[in-house]
């Protein structure tokens, strides 16, 4: 297992079980116990964990973390995701991006195809889609600097006239939850809004979302049409959601 690896199984862990010792985790994953010291201080560093004396607990399912710091996780998966994404665009011409960065690597794949309505909450995605040819609709309400996005009553208020063809959401977790989950209710209140107001539902959710909680649940599986995950998601987890959603499972190269 290499390093970005184990530091991957660690997260994965300690957000599964909420708080592990060190000597544990080096244990499980068959190393020493000076190699688990330097990878949950390179975690915490990045504010991927809190690292207390002897253990290592999960951040707060109520603390968002910024847009730049999650795209640096699981990059590859994003973007084999969002591309994967893209097949769900035939014969729409309307669609909304939620805020997020696996969005985000849907954005960048956007700016290439013309003459679509892109409708979105996200100043990174507006930024992205500047000088694309495509007419760009940017949702106004109340913002959050850390996710660089707005939210809330009035980004809520601005869709009740739109009608949208396909919706993109990304979601903060979702493991002890019967759908999709985010970690603010201004968050939840526009996506709420933009399920009322959309066609079709696509939430977009890399294989760490399944072992990941977050205060919020914005849906019931029942109201997404289709959930697109990677190929690191296992079986017993697909399991626990094969009779509530569509899931399409992206291949991405281990």
């Amino acid at each position: 297992m290499n390093v970005n690896d184990r530091r991957q199984a660690i997260l994965e862990i300690i957000n599964k079980e909420g708080q592990v010792r060190a000597v544990e985790l080096a244990s499980r994953l068959n190393v020493t116990g000076e190699t688990i010291r330097k990878d949950l201080i390179y975690l915490s560093d990045k504010n991927l964990l809190r690292k207390n004396h002897g253990s290592a607990q999960a951040i707060s399912e109520f603390i968002e973390r910024s847009v730049d710091a999650r795209a640096q996780e699981n990059a590859m998966f994003k973007r084999e995701i969002a591309r994967t994404a893209l097949d769900q665009l035939n014969n729409c011409s309307v669609i909304f991006i939620d805020s997020g960065s696996t969005l985000m690597e849907m954005a960048k794949l956007l700016s290439k195809r013309p003459d679509l309505a892109i409708i979105t909450n996200s100043f990174s995605i507006i930024q992205t889609l500047m000088d694309s040819e495509n007419t760009i609709y940017f949702i106004g309400g109340e913002v959050a600097s850390v996710t660089q996005s707005t939210s809330g009553f009035w980004a809520a208020s601005e869709l009740q006239s739109i009608r949208i063809d396909i919706a993109f959401l990304g979601t903060s977790g979702f493991q002890s939850h019967s759908g999709p989950c985010t970690k603010t209710f201004p968050d939840a209140q526009l996506k709420k809004e933009v399920l009322r107001n959309s066609n079709r539902i696509v939430v977009l959710a890399d294989h760490t979302k399944f072992s990941t909680n977050a205060i919020v649940q914005f849906a019931e599986w029942k109201d997404i049409d289709l959930l697109i995950t990677d190929n690191r998601v296992t079986q017993e987890q697909i399991a626990t959601l094969e009779d509530a959603v569509d899931i399409v499972i992206t291949p991405v190269p281990q």
